[in-house]
């Protein structure tokens, strides 16, 4: 009895509130897109629609009845396909300008390519970056240029101020030297002295957090961060079905890869006080109940449009959702440089090197991978982590880019880096390659795993004599940065991504065999049995 009475008065009050909304009242629309990685087109014709291409036509179905909603991203955005590799993510702010996106917080993944390489893509945003703890090492610690901390919006007399924070972990996530000047700080600090200036010295009626920390981390920050209205976020890749609390604090998060689109819609009224602004009322789907849907009134639209509110937090497209012209016309200007990459010839394939297995068994492809590495840098060894490819083998015939980004999906820390070390520190890296268990962790080049462990030319490491030794930037960090007698001889920004250093490998044989697996001690990869196409972890 008590419930019925309490959704009855609950009703009431929202209709009292909707009365007026014509006058005193008016609607914020937030609307998110998170850790799209480079998602602009659908992955393929058999697979659900999703994809910037296909969520933008929602959100101009929203605009319908919200024209001056708020767009936001919550990073990750840049990097994580082949377009991001091609343009160096210019490729998505292209397709993201052409839908008129209002702000992007900074990723961890944005880094990818180098703290360069990301300012000069970012030049080309219509919209601000930010990020409240992002800064920039080289010029005291002000914000990291082209970074902002917050921006003001003002939404039919409503003032949103909205402020990006990105995860801590940055600094463990990318290389030192790609991501210097930038510097990643405490959010939590930052975050609570930006929403105090945003109060108290910008005079914001509404404020809206864009993160890139995660859905726990969100939690933590509603919890310890006060005045925040809003938390929309990305990261962890959460798919948020139903709203979040935490305290006076909505948290959104939308999955990832463009599958889904959150929407909040905020109804707020004129403050009685001589200041003026405006006070939040009601929030869209607050205790189940959602605007317009199972007979509970909604606001009217001021510019005397219909508005269709949602009756979820997410809003997902269908298979008849149309593709969104614009973002594909802004895009059509990048399409042949990504095709002309992808579908450029590397070699042909004499017989097929098998991959499956490859973190229990020796590999060709393991083996390949690491021959590739140590070509590029002529070093003495190259190295390569199983956990950084996935189990796609090369079929016998001729074989371009497109095998090559499904056998490597990773794109953090995966440029070559080259290292001059003494025998004892190679040698306990090499002793590293296989576990004690007996499965593969590294695939070496220019060495074997024999009692006294064998260098290339069939003698023992000289625990006396220096060796070069190439791999990816995470393995060198791992194993030899920082290590006695170990110094750096190439980390540049300009070193080849590994995905590339086996392309240019390929090119440079022509005429490709499988290697010997003879290299780690262990059995050779087994018969095939397992798909040449099979996933062993996740990807970007």
């Amino acid at each position: 009895m008590n419930s019925i009475k309490f959704s009855a008065l609950t009703a009431m009050v929202l209709a009292m509130c909707v009365s007026v909304a014509q006058a005193e009242s008016t609607v914020v629309t937030l609307v998110q897109t998170n850790d799209m990685h480079g998602r602009v087109e659908t992955d393929s014709p058999d697979q659900p629609a999703k994809g910037l291409v296909i969520i933008g036509s929602l959100v101009e179905q929203a605009r319908k009845g919200a024209p001056d909603l708020l767009l936001f991203d919550c990073g990750d955005t840049l990097s994580g396909r082949p377009n991001s590799v091609v343009t160096r993510g210019r490729a998505i702010l292209a397709a993201m300008n052409a839908l008129g996106y209002d702000a992007m917080v900074m990723g961890n993944h944005e880094f990818d390519f180098g703290s360069e390489s990301v300012k000069a893509a970012l030049a080309t945003a219509k919209f601000p970056i930010l990020s409240a703890n992002l800064i920039d090492e080289s010029r005291d610690d002000e914000a990291w240029d082209p970074i902002q901390p917050y921006r003001v919006y003002t939404v039919r007399g409503v003032k949103v101020g909205v402020f990006g924070l990105t995860t801590i972990n940055t600094m463990d996530f990318e290389y030192p030297g790609w991501i210097y000047p930038a510097k990643v700080v405490d959010p939590f600090k930052d975050a609570q002295q930006t929403v105090d200036h945003l109060r108290e010295n910008e005079g914001v009626d509404l404020v809206v957090a864009l993160t890139h920390i995660g859905y726990k981390v969100d939690r933590e920050l509603a919890e310890n961060v006060i005045g925040i209205d809003v938390i929309l976020g990305g990261h962890s890749h959460t798919f948020l079905e139903e709203q979040v609390w935490v305290g006076d604090t909505l948290i959104m998060q939308s999955g990832s890869y463009a599958r889904a689109m959150g929407r909040i819609d905020i109804l707020l009224d004129t403050k009685d006080t001589d200041g003026g602004g405006y006070k939040v009322v009601a929030y869209n789907g607050k205790d189940g109940r959602w605007w317009g849907h199972d007979g509970v009134p909604k606001p009217e639209s001021q510019l005397g449009q219909e508005v269709q509110y949602p009756g979820a937090i997410l809003v997902r497209p269908t298979v008849d959702t149309p593709p969104h012209v614009g973002i594909l016309a802004a895009y059509e200007s990048y399409r042949p440089q990504v095709d002309e990459h992808l579908n450029e010839r590397l070699a042909m394939i004499e017989s097929r090197i098998g991959a499956e297995g490859h973190r229990k068994h020796e590999s060709p492809m393991g083996n390949l991978l690491a021959d590739a590495v140590r070509w590029s840098a002529g070093s003495d060894v190259g190295v390569y982590a199983s956990s950084q490819f996935q189990p796609v083998s090369f079929e016998a015939g001729p074989i371009n880019r497109h095998p090559l980004y499904r056998l490597i999906t990773s794109y953090t820390r995966q440029h070559q880096v080259t290292v001059e070390t003494g025998g004892e520190q190679l040698r306990a890296m090499l002793e590293a390659a296989v576990t004690p268990e007996g499965s593969v962790n590294l695939y070496i080049s220019g060495a074997k795993l024999t009692p006294e462990i064998e260098m290339a030319d069939g003698k023992a490491i000289d625990l006396s004599q220096r060796y070069i030794v190439a791999g990816a930037a995470h393995i060198m960090q791992d194993y030899m940065i920082g290590k006695p007698g170990v110094e750096i001889l190439d980390d540049s920004t300009d070193a080849r991504i590994l995905r590339e250093a086996l392309a240019a490998y390929l090119k440079h044989l022509r005429l490709v065999s499988p290697p010997a697996t003879d290299r780690l001690g262990l059995e050779a990869t087994p018969p095939v049995g397992a798909s040449a196409n099979e996933s062993s972890g996740p990807v970007n």
